[in-house]
């Protein structure tokens, strides 16, 4: 679902090596079903001592409990879910952790209330993740999701507010490319 040649270039390998006692944040950025998690997933398989906040995780796990969708209980769960996150990013910096932050982040503002919350000598990084250039192929990945639905219009609302990250609001921006071939779905 995402271009792998971020892992040809070995971004995050010469980021550790160059810095190794720097904690680092990696910030995923992007609409969603255009590969976050997954990026997320396999960054932290990697990366085991990282520490990674998803809204989205709490909210599946509340589902789950409750023998519920994701869509049944976001809108009971959205604003624990956010104010869950915000107290383990500030756990995971004051103990120097590094983080992995699974979240749409598509503004600026929403993503300067997070960046706030990191120190100085934290190296920040940006995932930018954008949905592909044919809105069928992406409206069909997002409807590919059972129980996680999300509905056009506030899809073309979060169309709206993106502004893709720029420096000095990170040390280093990785754009990613969404790929899926649809035919085998």
């Amino acid at each position: 679902m995402y271009d792998d040649d971020y892992e040809k270039r070995g971004f995050l390998e010469n980021v550790t090596e160059q810095l190794p006692n720097s904690p680092r944040l990696i910030m995923l950025i992007g609409m969603p079903c255009t590969g976050k998690s997954t990026m997320a997933n396999r960054l932290r398989a990697t990366y085991t001592d990282y520490i990674l906040i998803s809204s989205d995780v709490i909210i599946e796990e509340r589902a789950a409990a409750e023998g519920k969708n994701y869509n049944e209980v976001f809108a009971s769960n959205i604003a624990e879910a956010n104010r869950i996150v915000m107290d383990v990013a500030k756990l995971a910096v004051a103990e120097k952790k590094s983080v992995i932050w699974d979240q749409t982040n598509l503004s600026y503002f929403s993503r300067k209330n997070k960046l706030k919350l990191f120190t100085e000598d934290y190296f920040k990084m940006a995932y930018v993740f954008y949905p592909p250039e044919n809105n069928e192929d992406y409206y069909k990945a997002l409807a590919n999701r059972p129980g996680k639905i999300i509905p056009a219009h506030a899809i073309g609302e979060m169309r709206k507010v993106f502004s893709p990250p720029a420096y000095p609001e990170f040390d280093a921006i990785m754009n990613v490319e969404w790929k899926k071939d649809f035919e085998d779905a």
